[in-house]
């Protein structure tokens, strides 16, 4: 079973903060993943037709959900370090690993309520965007990470215009070279500007918009989600 649209469509704008290259960006993911898992599992509670009251804590709502063993015990401790963020130590930071974490295990919670169909039909990038969270979680290792950005950098064939059109944020290329230049095609217009891959904070562009050649890249060095 499909989970519903308004989860994915969640799912998606955690991903797309995730690969955005901004401030704080990991205390924001891992909020709203916690928001998501609460959420997610209080939509599947309903569809069984039970009732749920709104003063109950996250584990008895994983509970209501069955959801159990370690993976419940990950969200509970979650929750605890969301609820200090918030409510206590304003200074407390999330690492980028564990950021990702939070995320698979997110994917695995919602494998567990809607089964293994739950992600049909979604769009290509993201389940190309699972992958890269995996690459940047714990079970993965930096060496492999460092593969796959100088694969993007100075690998890929990118072939295509470099400009980003600053009105509707499409990406029309990302040949340059290093001065910023680009190679062998026209200069940008007034109201585009030139862009650069080696800037991370493009890598949603680059992701949703070429998701097959970042999947190659992935799949050389073996990164699945599985």
């Amino acid at each position: 079973m499909r989970a519903p649209t308004e989860i994915i469509d969640f799912l998606e704008s955690i991903l797309i903060i995730f690969l955005y290259d901004i401030r704080q960006k990991e205390r924001s993911v891992f909020i709203l993943v916690d928001n998501l898992v609460e959420l997610s599992c209080k939509a599947r509670i309903r569809e069984r037709g039970k009732r749920i009251t709104d003063q109950k804590d996250l584990k008895d709502i994983l509970k209501l959900a069955n959801v159990g063993g370690e993976l419940k015990k990950r969200l509970s401790n979650r929750r605890k370090e969301r609820n200090t963020m918030q409510h206590d130590l304003v200074a407390v930071t999330v690492s980028h690993e564990h950021c990702a974490d939070s995320i698979l295990d997110l994917l695995v919670l919602l494998k567990k309520l809607w089964g293994k169909y739950v992600f049909d039909g979604v769009d290509e990038w993201v389940e190309c965007a699972f992958r890269v969270v995996k690459l940047y979680s714990r079970s993965t290792n930096k060496k492999k990470r460092e593969m796959f950005e100088n694969k993007l950098i100075r690998e890929v064939n990118w072939g295509i215009e470099s400009s980003l059109n600053i009105n509707d944020t499409k990406l029309t290329g990302l040949d340059i070279d290093q001065g910023g230049t680009p190679l062998g095609r026209r200069l940008p217009k007034v109201d585009e500007m030139i862009v650069s891959i080696k800037s991370p904070e493009l890598w949603v562009i680059v992701i949703r918009e070429h998701t097959l050649k970042v999947q190659s890249c992935l799949d050389e060095l073996d990164i699945s989600i599985n």
